[in-house]
């Protein structure tokens, strides 16, 4: 797939979909001569990076309070206010 991407796409980098295959970034990275982005350890560094700069969530609260779900099937049991759930 990605000698497909590489060719047919003109990638310049490639995104490995699953923390299954770290171990595999650098092999890949050397073998297609492409940076080879290993998502896990991108996002650890993101959150390093974040820290560093002393950056945190917006407390101003202008996101939207997520919408209601029902609890169903199986997960009822956990619904707010059921006894399980507390």
């Amino acid at each position: 797939e990605i000698a497909r991407a590489l060719e047919e796409d003109r990638a310049e980098a490639i995104v490995l979909g699953c923390a299954g295959m770290a171990d595999l970034a650098a092999e890949l990275q050397r073998q297609f001569g492409v940076p080879v982005i290993e998502g896990v350890g991108a996002a650890v560094k993101q959150a390093e990076a974040l820290i560093a700069l002393g950056l945190s969530t917006s407390k101003r609260g202008a996101y939207a309070n997520p919408l209601a779900k029902p609890y169903l099937g199986a997960l009822k049991s956990f619904a707010p206010g059921t006894v399980a759930a507390e």
